[in-house]
């Protein structure tokens, strides 16, 4: 058997499923990394750096995603981007540009 989280996801979904997690993976990452250089946010830095490191382990271990001490970060990173404090967010913005 082959431990890597890629290939598990493959053996179950096919490239389907690997192609939506690495989707979702490198969105939340991005997404992260911009919620940090924009309002200068830690917590979604070490989200950001947390999530890197998922990603690497996935490469070598088999059930990352499904392991809840692996993937809490990963799921905590998805919930934090869409939860208030992005609406926050997003309503400044919306406020800066009616004030404009």
């Amino acid at each position: 058997a082959k431990h890597n989280m890629f290939f598990q996801l493959y053996q179950i979904g096919g490239i389907f499923f690997v192609s939506i997690f690495i989707v979702i993976l490198m969105t939340n990452i991005i997404n992260l990394y911009r919620v940090y250089k924009k309002n200068n946010d830690y917590l979604a830095f070490t989200l950001f750096l947390c999530n890197i490191v998922f990603a690497i382990n996935c490469i070598v271990h088999n059930g990352a995603l499904f392991h809840p001490y692996i993937s809490f970060t990963f799921w905590l990173s998805i919930s934090y981007l869409i939860g208030p404090h992005s609406f926050k967010s997003l309503n400044n913005q919306t406020s800066n540009i009616k004030n404009q």
